[in-house]
């Protein structure tokens, strides 16, 4: 995909366009100012929008000269219609797993971030104070209901985890697969303590 930048007065908004964003315009313009111009704008032949209204009215709030666009030639007339549509529509099939979005923020929030575009900040400071609680069983040692997981440790780091997980797994009178319970130990902390903050 060819992406060039092009200055925002070349490009000219579709006047049919259906979609209603002018409430997302300043969350839009935040999260360009946060992150940069991350998402190209897609036009067509003529630099009439196809994709990317708001994304252009939000460059023009924060006075951006121009943007990153990409020319989707070779439409049918029909065919930019039903892109237009199509790419807002199958958005609003989307939902949040709400315990994972709690879990990002509160790690967003660990990391020193107060607010977010897109969330007030009551919303955000709710949501992140927020851990998914949990009920973990006990792994046995024949293979059941489990799955596996890997993760890659800087080598600094794997003594603390390793000692974490000793610790933990023998808290509790440890069992066969102490990795796996003494992590789940330590999540049940991690939750515990959570909760009393």
């Amino acid at each position: 995909m060819r992406v060039s930048d092009v200055p925002i007065s070349k490009i000219k908004p579709y006047e049919g366009n259906p979609r209603k964003n002018e409430a997302a315009i300043e969350k839009v313009a935040e999260s360009i100012k946060q992150f940069g111009f991350r998402q190209p704008i897609v036009v067509d032949d003529s630099f009439v929008v196809l994709v990317g209204h708001t994304r252009l009215e939000a460059a023009k709030l924060i006075g951006l000269p121009s943007v990153p666009v990409h020319v989707a030639s070779g439409l049918t007339e029909s065919q930019r219609r039903a892109y237009r549509i199509a790419d807002n529509k199958v958005a609003e099939f989307s939902a949040w797993d709400e315990d994972l979005l709690a879990f990002e923020l509160s790690e967003l929030k660990a990391l020193g971030l107060e607010d977010l575009p897109g969330f007030s900040d009551s919303e955000f400071a709710e949501l992140a104070g927020q851990v998914p609680s949990a009920d973990f069983p006990e792994i046995a040692s024949e293979r059941g209901d489990v799955a596996t997981r890997t993760f890659i440790l800087h080598v600094d780091q794997v003594p603390v985890v390793e000692a974490a997980i000793s610790r933990a797994a023998t808290a509790d009178g440890a069992s066969l697969n102490k990795n796996g319970n003494g992590l789940a130990l330590i999540c049940e902390d991690y939750i515990a303590n959570s909760e009393r903050h």
